[in-house]
C-alpha cells in the first residue's frame, strides 16, 4: 500500500520529533470492549459517526451516559474522526494493536485452504508468537517499566487455560483440588505472559471473556475492582521511572448495563485465582453509580457498567496526579470495535479513539487523518525514540507528527480491513469490500442452510464466516460478494455502487490495490509461520 511522501521522509526528522530521554512521556492505554459511539458521553459529537445502534432506522436514541471522568478526558484530547480497527473482533483487534501488524500475518493461522478459499479465515484465532515484536516489548527496549492488566485473548496460552478451566466449568463450589490446579495453571499463565510481552508487571489478567468463556461458575465474572487495584499498584510502584500500562477492561462487552449482576458483592470478590476475602476499596458501590444515573434522568439498568468503568478511569487519573505523572502521561482511550455487526467489515471497524497529552496540548481538537490500530505502535515508538527492528515488519504507519503539532497531517492513504473471509480497503471517500469465502460457505448462503444450526431444527441463513450475527438487518447489501460504498455520502453503507458503470474505474483501481496487499500479507504469513 502507498505511503505519503511525508511518511517516507519522516525518518529525517526523527530526532526532532521524538522526545528527549529526560522528557520521555509515560503511556497508558485504556482499552474498552464492544464500545459504540453511543457509549461516549458529553464532548463527543456523536452525530458525525456511524454508530451501529442507529442503523435500524429512525432518529437516534442515545441513552443517558454518566461518565464525568471520560467526558473530561474527551474535552482535553485529540479526537480522531477516522480511526479504524483493522479486524473488528476481540482477538485480532488486540493482536494488531499489540503488534502493529495485520492479523492475517499471525503465525498460527491455518494455510490448508478449503476449495475456493483464497484468504485466511480470521476470527478469534490470531495469536502473538513468542519473540514477536510487541507494544510492551518496544517500551521495554526504550527503558520503560511495562505493565499489563485485564483482558488479553490473543496468546497461545489460551488453549491450555481453556482446557484447564473447562474441566471445572460446572463445578460449584470448587473443590480444594480444583482450586489448587486452577491457581497453579493461572500463575503459570501469568509467567508466560510476562515472557511473551517482556513485562515487568503482569497481573489481574484474563485469558478470555470472563462472563462468556470457560470460567467455572464460582469465578465467572470480570472483576473491575481487582483489575483497577492492580493498575494502581503498578502506577504507584513505578512512579519514579517512565512507564507503559496496558489496561484492558471486559466491558461493556455486549451490554452497557447489567451492573446489578456484574457488580454484586459476590461478583466483586470473584477472580481467576478464587474468591477474595474482601472487595478492593478502589471503586464505589454499584448503587452509587446507579444513583448518579438516576439523578441525570437516565436508566441505570441501561448504562451502569459504563459508569463503573468511568470510576475506574477516574481512579487511574487520580493516581497519576498523586504520583506527579499526570502532565507527562499520554493517555489513549479506544475500543476494540463497535458492538453490533462485529465480525464484519462494516461500521464496527470505526471506533472512538482519543489521546490526551497535557504536556503538549490542553484543549480538545480534532483530526480527520486516516489512522488505524496498527499505527499506534510505530507512533509511540517514534515519540519515545525507540528504533523498530527491520525484521519486525510493522504494517502500521506513524501519526506522531499529529501529536507533535502538525495539525494538517493527513495520515495514511488507505487502510486494509480483514475479518472472516472478507477483505476491504478504505481509500478517500470509498470503501471497497470483497468476500473470498470457500465454496462451502457460498453454497450454504445460496441454500439458506447451515450445518451450524442443524441442532436447532431451524433453517437460518449462514453468514460469510459461518454465522451471520443478523448483520443484514443493518447492512442490506451484506450478502453481496462485492461492494463499493461512498462513506462520505453514505456513512451507514446502505447503497452498493458495485454495479454502477460510473464507478467501475474506482472499483478496478481499489480491487487491484486490495489484491496486491492480500498477496503481500499471505507471503509474509507463510514466512513467519515457518520461523
Amino acid at each position: 500500500m502507498k505511503k505519503r511522501t511525508l511518511l517516507l521522509i519522516a525518518g529525517l526528522f526523527s530526532l526532532a520529533l521524538s522526545v528527549s530521554a529526560a522528557q520521555k512521556p509515560n503511556v497508558v492505554v485504556f482499552f474498552m470492549d464492544d464500545l459504540d459511539f453511543s457509549g461516549m458521553g458529553a464532548g463527543y459529537d456523536l452525530m458525525e459517526f456511524s454508530s451501529c445502534e442507529r442503523l435500524a432506522g429512525g432518529e437516534p436514541e442515545f441513552p443517558v451516559i454518566v461518565t464525568p471522568h471520560t467526558d473530561k478526558l474527551v474535552e482535553q484530547s485529540l479526537i480522531f474522526d477516522q480511526f479504524f480497527i483493522t479486524s473488528p473482533v476481540c482477538s485480532p483487534s488486540r493482536f494488531s494493536l499489540l503488534t502493529g501488524k495485520y492479523a492475517s500475518t499471525a503465525y498460527n493461522l491455518k494455510n490448508d485452504f478449503l476449495p475456493g478459499q483464497t484468504v485466511h479465515m480470521l476470527d478469534w484465532s490470531p495469536h502473538v508468537k513468542l519473540g514477536q515484536y510487541t507494544l510492551p516489548g518496544m517500551f521495554k527496549s526504550a527503558g520503560y517499566r511495562t505493565g499489563i492488566v485485564g483482558k488479553l485473548h490473543c496468546e497461545d496460552s489460551y488453549y491450555a487455560m481453556s482446557a484447564l478451566y473447562k474441566k471445572y466449568t460446572k463445578e460449584n463450589p470448587l473443590s480444594p483440588e480444583a482450586s489448587a490446579e486452577l491457581t497453579a495453571g493461572y500463575l503459570n499463565f501469568v509467567k508466560e505472559i510476562k515472557e511473551l510481552y517482556q513485562c515487568d508487571y503482569a497481573d489481574r489478567i484474563y485469558f478470555d471473556n470472563a462472563e462468556s468463556g470457560y470460567f467455572p461458575r464460582p469465578l465467572k465474572a470480570f472483576n473491575l475492582d481487582w483489575c483497577t487495584e492492580g493498575a494502581l499498584e503498578f502506577l504507584e510502584t513505578g512512579k519514579d521511572e517512565p512507564f507503559f500500562l496496558y489496561f484492558s477492561v471486559n466491558y461493556p462487552h455486549g451490554v452497557s448495563g447489567a451492573g446489578v449482576h456484574r457488580f454484586s458483592e459476590e461478583a466483586r470478590r470473584k477472580t481467576p485465582l478464587g474468591m477474595l476475602e474482601q472487595i478492593p476499596g478502589v471503586l464505589p458501590d454499584i448503587e452509587v453509580a446507579r444513583q448518579q444515573i438516576r439523578d441525570a434522568g437516565g436508566n441505570p439498568n441501561a448504562t451502569d457498567s459504563l459508569t463503573m468503568v468511568d470510576h475506574a478511569l477516574g481512579a487511574i487519573e487520580t493516581k497519576l496526579r498523586e504520583t506527579g505523572n499526570y502532565e507527562n502521561t499520554i493517555f489513549i482511550y479506544l475500543s476494540d470495535h463497535q458492538k453490533l455487526a462485529k465480525n464484519n467489515p462494516h461500521g464496527a471497524t470505526h471506533v472512538p479513539f482519543v489521546i490526551r497529552w497535557p504536556a503538549k496540548f490542553k484543549k480538545q481538537w480534532r483530526s480527520d487523518a486516516l489512522c488505524a490500530n496498527i499505527d499506534v505502535l510505530p507512533t509511540l515508538a517514534e515519540i519515545v525514540g525507540a528504533k523498530i527492528p527491520a525484521q519486525a515488519k510493522i504494517d502500521g504507519q506513524s501519526f506522531a507528527p499529529l501529536l507533535l503539532g502538525e495539525k494538517e497531517f493527513k495520515g495514511r492513504d488507505s487502510v486494509l480491513l480483514e475479518i472472516n473471509y472478507a477483505r476491504a480497503l478504505i481509500e478517500g471517500d470509498y470503501k471497497y469490500i470483497e468476500y473470498f469465502a470457500p465454496d462451502k460457505v457460498r453454497n450454504a448462503i445460496a441454500s439458506g442452510k447451515t450445518e451450524i444450526y442443524k441442532k436447532t431444527k431451524k433453517e437460518r441463513r449462514v453468514g460469510w464466516h459461518g454465522m451471520r450475527y443478523y448483520v443484514e438487518r443493518y447492512y442490506p447489501n451484506y450478502f453481496d460478494p462485492v461492494q463499493l460504498v461512498n462513506l462520505k455520502k453514505d456513512p451507514f453503507e446502505k447503497v452498493n455502487l458495485a454495479d454502477n458503470p460510473e464507478y467501475q474505474p474506482t472499483i478496478k483501481k481499489m480491487r487491484a490495490e486490495l489484491l496486491a496487499e492480500i498477496e503481500r500479507l499471505k507471503i509474509e504469513q507463510k514466512n513467519w509461520s515457518k520461523k
